[in-house]
């Protein structure tokens, strides 16, 4: 919107005085981001004199400029005088620069009355202006004087505010609605976007025309902020208009009677320096957009209009001694956006601006609750008032013994419950010995997840392990609680009743917390009466200890009632002065014995908060109510329950503003708190509440107790009874509201709002409650949201895994409603989703910084690799790794065009369904595809899979169609509305009969696929539709879902369960069945009969099969495999699981002996009797998506595009430990393994063409980049290697006095070319070549001594021979005639080829550990502390002032200084180091020194190359890899 307004204005400027735009300062003020120049420099260019007045024209109208620089532009007396009128109206210009410009005296005096006049003036330049010593002299002792003003006299900063507090700044907006309109929408919300930084939130108020004095001081004072000396932010806007309504006067008046600080002198008259205090800032700013006719400086226009024109225009008469602004002139609208944007920000920025502090403080503050504690320091005090306090004293002070057990407190609602555990928390939290931990559950913060993840930081400070479950994480705090012996620590948990355990089982809310608790731990926790909680505490061995929590007694009620009233200031008129709107006399309130009777006799005094809302009530009575005596008012007039009266409030809310805005106000609060200025957009920008009435109201209704207002500017709703009674209201608009709210947030977090993160922890529950689960699917997939997220704050992975939980059990749920919402039958897409998730909530749990680089480097499996390839923007510069694959060891693999989801194996035949065909191979032949077939579905129909049947016919299954096709003949037959299980059990045993389900009917019947058609109708079962169907035994078992049903001719036995059957299996005779209702399994006999119900562990079973005889069953949940006997019901063991991984599908083989599990990109075999790991099975690429196991053969489906096939028979299963090894690559440009050694040495030859490779072993390894096969090289113990044209140069260990060369391109001997005699034998060699190849150097390091010699290539002279290091030197490098040195002397050398000397030296302040060549003949190096320095040379020609010059390096990241830094190279302003424990850094010198980092990547050296645009990053590994990567920069800043 704002893009170039700036240089337009400059423009409109330059047009006033008739002169045109100077192109050199419009370029510096181009850019839609006007707000933050600071400095204009027109000392380049010469504007002369009316180019100079423009220019401080458009400098008048910016308030944010400091610094102006008009050297030598021709600037006379009227530019000078203009200058000094715009220095004295400037908040911000502090520094000008005049020099070269012939100067008079007078205008020299002027500077120097503007000066003293002006105390931020710090500096006025007027070197050679023709000015006397003797004004050079004044006028520097004013600046100075203005520096030690501003530098001793106010403190550099605004008051210190918490870390992660927030605050709003209330903006009173007077004058006619459509100025007020435009400025609230064009101005404000530019200005909150540029502050939020400073974590400023901006609301306007305005006046209304029936506003009475009351609230026009109420608002005024709603305006003023404490940080700048109670004065209120204020806006003036005059149009045509002349005249303002009296209540607009009023509250301009109001503005204007408040009297801004004084600065007192710097010192006393006895020298003596006075205190800092804080810097005040402008608060009232007039603009006015009409003409008063005032004479301007040039034709008619005037910048200013002063107060004595603009108050009596608008019709009011100002008392003398009061000051009024003049008013600005607004002349175009690109000064308008100007003016008015700098204005307020310049002066919120002076106000408000925080000292940097540092990171150990931001995580300190992290560790506290603010918002938790401020509540805290409210309540306590009522909380103490309870009787029941000593009951606390008495749990937490008793001694524990052994062990102990939670106090339970439970109680009626909202009598104080939580004001108790606030006292009890603020009590003793000053208690060294004691750590206090409170916790408060309510409807905005309910999540289990959430909580026990704050628990597991509270007892362990991190987590112990991968949490796949919420079971698992419930579990384990119980055991990290129950072991617990450190400090003693007292856990507060109020209204635990409230926790959602994000869709598992309900008794989940209390597996968590021990029976019995350990001596150093002491829980209190409050629950509601009512609450199903308190029976499961109940039947707890050992019971927790009770305590009844009843009302506060009835005078501690009646106190804190009239204390209320007094607080409120309710009055009451005087019996004879008549009704106040007649001019009757308020008299002060009296409290009196029958008012507190009266208010105890309300039903609903019980509650504390009961009171609050009666003295709101009481406050805004009419008028006609306030004449009579209060306690009769309140028998006869308040109402008598809680839910009552807050209706009434709600009513007049609505009468006082508008029921819409009420209503929109509330239920977005309902959805989730919200900041103030974000419940003003959903009302009036997405809603259709009128401007400028939503703040008003929610005033009103923070002033009556019924919202909260945080100390971040957050707005909740004051309780559970204020919701409660908001919902049974407006009911009718929640779904509508919730969604809005939904949608805001989410498109607040995906522009990046400064408050994402909050945004993010309620949106969890607002998205499964509305049911947007595939858009919570694919935002908590996408690697870029949640990088954003984590980087901003760490506890938004806590609520992403809570996320993740809530839609794994969600997905479960919605299974269980029925396939209408959900199809079951399709169970691999499913289960791909259920995976995808799974993944996803892995990968979380190991998120250690930069979240979107370690999803690149993730494999396959996880979802956020698969969305951050396909990415087109990246966060920050990545590296997008090209070669990390493995070798193909399948016997077959077949590609496909679209993404294959099913196979199937039977006799002459291999059937693959893709997502588009189907495809039919040879089973003797896998390469002989035998017929393709694209199937004639509907466009909204999924092809799930083809089962191979009798013949050449393939059985092909839609979601609601089948198809028929016999390829051998080539013709298809379509049946509507049908569908069948995918598993060939859907067929008989001959296969030629199919049962299938019709969903229309709810009807089963069998078709017969040799003829087409269906042969027979089954019997209407009277469950719900049928959701499965298989042939079993002599029958056909069908799943509905709840129950089982055996179907034998018109015989129909009905197999009950007591939940949802997620999967169903039956042995190959049919004689059993076993079905599995969450975590318990149940084995059926073949003719119906419960043989076995058995708890399974604490995850909910999802799959289940038999072996070949029946004798085993095989189970997969999230806890692990597990196998029982079938027959009895025992527990047999747990399949042991390999890499970490945890099984996606599990199944027997064939013969029954092995078990085969797909994991990821890996296949697993274990042996069925020990079940331990017989070998694994690998995709080269991607991830396996199917698995079937079929005559001695593996048939599996990846994510790329693939069908392998793996021939059992032919050759041993590869172990688990060569799988994790790692085969040596065979195609470098897919697998980078190079060697069994770990790689030390990487380098990349001056074309980018061939990579050098030298291991551990010191074998060289020749690789093109292009992934040709590598290069016969049989160089073995080398050191050092270096690639000239054609030429491979090395060194070799043990091999001090000599260097050695051969050719590349034929198999060419070994050529010795020996250094000068004083080389030490068994010196360290190390080569170094220039870019142009014209120069090598060899360095030589020996406990001797270290020397550089340097060659010609063409005749191999030496020409140079460098001593000077007194240690180690680490390396060098080539710059033009010139060699760079360092070493570990902690120095830098530079060495002049063409002088044979030394030309400069520079000495560091620690040890520099690596160094790397920098663009124009520089140098970056990194030392011990990990700080980062640019070295350049001045003078670099000259032998005797040539220098080095050491710039720091600003990162936006501070390397840690325990990884030193082992390497570094530099390539396309991008820096790339890797560190000793194997870590990559990227800095990003494009960006301003933007760090990211690739955690633990094993890396020892780097390397770079480039190829067209595109620039590459070489890694060499301990694993013997050589990784190629892609650079992806971020976009420009």
């Amino acid at each position: 919107m704002f893009l170039f307004t700036a240089s337009d204005l400059y423009g409109e400027c330059c047009a006033l005085y008739g002169v045109r735009p100077n192109r050199d300062v419009a370029e510096q003020l181009a850019g839609s981001n006007f707000l933050t120049i600071r400095r204009i420099d027109a000392s380049r260019t010469f504007l002369g004199e009316l180019g100079v007045r423009a220019l401080l024209e458009f400098v008048g109208s910016h308030s944010g400029i400091r610094q102006l620089v008009l050297k030598k532009n021709g600037v006379d007396a009227a530019c000078v005088e203009h200058l000094c009128g715009v220095l004295r109206e400037s908040p911000s210009l502090s520094s000008v620069d005049l020099s070269d410009n012939p100067m008079s005296t007078p205008s020299v005096r002027l500077l120097s009355e503007t000066a003293r006049a002006v105390p931020h003036i710090r500096e006025i330049k007027v070197e050679n202006c023709g000015v006397s010593d003797d004004w050079m002299n004044r006028l520097e002792r004013c600046c100075n004087a203005n520096s030690e003003l501003q530098r001793l006299g106010f403190y550099p900063y605004g008051p210190v505010r918490g870390l992660r507090s927030w605050e709003t700044v209330f903006v009173l907006v007077l004058g006619p609605e459509s100025l007020v309109q435009t400025y609230c929408t064009e101005i404000l919300p530019y200005v909150g976007s540029f502050v939020s930084r400073l974590r400023l939130r901006i609301a306007p108020l305005t006046i209304d025309k029936a506003d009475t004095d009351d609230v026009v001081k109420s608002k005024v004072w709603r305006c003023s902020s404490m940080h700048n000396y109670a004065l209120s932010w204020c806006v003036v806007l005059i149009g045509e208009k002349a005249q303002w309504p009296d209540a607009d006067i009023s509250a301009l008046m109001a503005v204007m009677r408040q009297e801004e600080p004084v600065v007192p002198p710097l010192r006393n008259k006895f020298g003596v320096l006075r205190d800092p205090m804080y810097r005040h800032a402008k608060h009232l700013f007039v603009y006015t957009l009409t003409s008063f006719h005032e004479e301007g400086p040039y034709k008619g226009n005037v910048s200013t209009v002063p107060s004595s024109v603009w108050l009596p225009a608008l019709g009011i008469t100002v008392p003398n001694g009061m000051n009024a602004p003049p008013a600005v002139a607004v002349r175009s609208g690109n000064c308008w956006k100007v003016r008015c944007l700098t204005d307020l920000s310049v002066s919120l920025c002076s106000v408000f601006s925080e000292r940097p502090r540092s990171m150990a403080l931001l995580e300190e503050d992290e560790g506290s609750d603010k918002n938790l504690w401020e509540t805290i320091e409210r309540e306590k005090l009522v909380g103490s008032l309870h009787p029941r306090c000593k009951d606390i004293v008495h749990y937490v002070e008793s001694p524990a013994g052994q062990s102990s057990v939670p106090l339970i407190l439970y109680g009626a609602a909202d009598i104080g419950k939580s004001k108790i555990l606030s006292w009890a928390a603020a009590n003793y939290s000053a208690v060294e010995s004691l750590r206090v931990v409170p916790y408060h559950v309510s409807h905005e913060n309910q999540s289990l997840v959430v909580l026990l993840f704050h628990l597991l930081r509270v007892f362990l400070k991190k987590s112990r392990r991968m949490y796949r479950s919420v079971e698992e994480l419930a579990v384990d705090v119980r055991e990290v609680i129950s072991k617990y012996d450190g400090e003693m620590i007292l856990l507060l948990i109020s209204r635990i009743d409230l926790l959602d355990s994000c869709g598992g089982r309900e008794s989940l809310v209390l597996e968590w917390l021990p029976s019995c608790l350990p001596p150093s731990v002491r829980v209190i926790a409050s629950l509601n009466t009512e609450s199903p909680l308190l029976t499961a505490f109940r039947k707890r061995m050992p019971q927790p200890y009770e305590t009844l929590i009843t009302s506060f007694p009835r005078q501690v009620r009646a106190d804190l009632f009239l204390k209320e009233v007094l607080r409120r200031d309710v009055r009451k008129t005087s019996e004879d002065g008549g009704a106040m709107n007649d001019g009757g006399t308020f008299r002060p309130f009296e409290p009196n014995k029958s008012l507190e009777g009266a208010f105890l006799q309300k039903d609903g005094s019980e509650t504390i908060s009961f009171g609050v809302y009666t003295a709101s009530f009481l406050q805004r009575m009419p008028n006609n109510l306030a004449e009579r005596d209060m306690a009769f008012i309140l028998a006869e007039d308040v109402p008598d329950t809680l839910d009552e009266i807050l209706t009434v409030l709600l009513r007049r809310y609505e009468t006082i503003s508008d029921p819409l805005t009420v209503q929109y106000l509330t239920m977005s609060l309902v959805a989730t708190p919200l900041p103030i200025s974000e419940v003003i957009y959903i009302c009036e920008e997405l809603g259709p509440c009128r401007r400028h009435k939503t703040l008003p109201v929610l005033l009103m209704m923070s002033d009556d107790g019924l919202l909260t207002v945080t100390s971040g500017s957050i707005v909740h709703l004051s309780g559970p009874d204020v919701r409660r009674v908001v919902i049974k209201l407006y009911a009718d608009m929640q779904d509508l509201l919730s969604v809005l709210v939904e949608t805001h947030l989410v498109r607040l977090i995906k522009t990046r709002s400064p408050d994402m993160c909050f945004y993010f922890g309620h949106l969890a529950p607002i998205m499964i409650a509305n049911g947007s689960v595939d858009v919570a699917c694919s935002f908590i997939l996408d690697p870029t949201h949640m990088d954003a997220l984590l980087s901003r704050d760490p506890d938004s992975c806590t609520h992403a895994i809570d996320l993740i939980f809530r839609l794994l059990n969600t997905r479960q749920l919605i299974l269980e409603l029925g396939e209408d919402i959900s199809p079951l039958m399709d169970q691999n897409t499913r289960r791909r989703n259920r995976e995808a998730l799974r993944s996803a909530l892995e990968f979380l749990q190991l998120d250690n910084g930069f979240f979107f680089q370690s999803s690149l480097l993730a494999s396959d499996v996880s979802p956020y690799y698969l969305q951050a390839m396909e990415a087109e923007e990246v966060p920050y510069t990545v590296l997008v790794p090209l070669n990390r694959g493995d070798e193909d060891d399948a016997t077959y693999t077949l590609d496909c065009k679209h993404l294959p989801v099913y196979c199937h194996l039977r006799g002459e035949y291999l059937v693959v369904t893709t997502t588009q065909e189907v495809i039919v191979y040879s089973a003797t032949d896998f390469q002989n595809e035998l017929m393709r077939s694209f199937v004639p579905f509907e466009l909204n129909q999924n092809l799930r899979g083809a089962l191979v049947a009798a013949g050449t016919r393939v059985v092909v299954i839609g979601d609601e169609q089948l198809l028929l096709w016999d390829f051998g003949r080539q013709s298809f037959t379509m049946f509507e509305d049908t569908t069948a299980s995918l598993s060939e059990n859907a067929l008989d045993p001959c296969f030629l009969n199919l049962v299938v389900c019709h969903h229309s009917k709810e009807q089963l019947s069998v078709i017969d696929v040799s003829k087409n058609k269906v042969v027979l109708e089954l019997p209407t079962l009277e469950a719900a539709s049928v959701r499965e169907a298989f042939f079993c035994g002599g029958g056909i078992l069908a799943h509905t879902l709840y129950d089982l049903f055996l179907i034998r001719g018109e015989e129909v036995v009905k197999l009950a369960h007591t939940g949802p059957i997620r999967r169903v299996s039956f042995s190959n005779d049919g004689c059993l069945i076993a079905s599995c209702v969450r975590e318990d399994i149940w084995i059926w006999s073949g003719t119906g009969e419960l043989l076995h119900l058995i708890d399974a562990g604490v995850t909910p079973l999802e799959d289940l099969c038999f072996n070949a005889s029946g004798t085993l069953l095989l189970t997969w949940q999230t806890e692990g495999v597990k196998l029982w006997h079938s027959l009895s019901g025992k527990y047999v063991g747990a399949v042991e699981p390999c890499f970490d991984e945890r099984a996606s599908f599990v199944s027997f083989t064939e013969d029954g002996n092995n078990i085969i599990g797909r994991c990821g990109s890996h296949i697993y075999l274990w042996d069925v009797h020990t079940r331990q790991p017989v070998g694994v099975l690998t995709a080269d690429t991607g991830c396996f998506t199917f698995v079937q196991a079929r005559n001695q053969m593996m048939i599996g489906t990846t994510s790329r595009n693939e069908v392998k096939i793996w021939r059992l028979g032919d050759a041993p299963l590869p172990s688990i430990q060569s799988v994790r090894e790692k085969k040596l690559t065979t195609i470098w440009r897919k697998n980078g393994r190079l060697s069994t050694a770990p790689i030390v040495r990487v380098d990349v030859n001056s074309n980018g063409s061939l990579i050098t490779v030298v291991d551990g072993n010191g074998s060289v390894i020749l690789q093109p980049i292009y992934g040709n096969a590598r290069l016969d090289c049989d160089i073995s113990h080398a050191e050092s290697t270096a690639i000239l044209n054609d030429m491979i140069f090395f060194t070799m260990k043990g091999e001090g006095r000599q260097y050695f060369w051969k050719r590349l391109s034929e198999n060419d001997t070994v050529t010795e070319v020996s250094l000068p005699r004083n080389a030490v034998m068994h010196a360290r060699l190390e080569l170094v070549k220039s870019e142009d190849g014209g120069t090598m150097a060899v360095i030589s390091n020996s406990e001797k001594g270290s020397v550089i010699y340097v060659y010609n290539t063409s005749d191999w002279t030496l020409t140079n021979q460098f001593l000077g290091h007194s240690g180690r030197i680490i390396q060098a490098i080539f710059a033009g005639d010139f060699l760079i040195s360092w070493g570990d002397d902690c120095t830098v050398r530079l060495w002049s080829l063409l002088r044979h000397a030394e030309r400069a030296t520079y000495s560091h302040d620690c040890s520099i550990v690596a160094a790397t060549s920098g663009p124009l003949m520089t140098l970056f190096l990194v030392d011990d502390r990990s700080r980062l320095y640019h070295l350049h040379v001045e003078n670099i020609a000259s032998s005797v002032d040539a220098r080095f010059v050491a710039d720091p390096v600003e990162l936006s990241l501070t390397i840690p200084t325990t990884s030193r830094v082992r390497a570094m190279i530099h390539t396309s302003d991008l820096l790339v180091m890797s560190t000793e424990d194997g870590s990559v850094y990227l800095v990003d010198l494009r960006q301003g020194g933007t760090v990211s980092r690739l955690s633990g990547y094993k890396c020892l050296s780097l390397a770079s190359a480039s190829s067209g645009g595109d620039v590459y990053v070489v890694t060499g590994h301990w694993t013997g890899e050589v990784l190629l990567h892609l650079v992806r920069f971020t976009e420009q800043m």
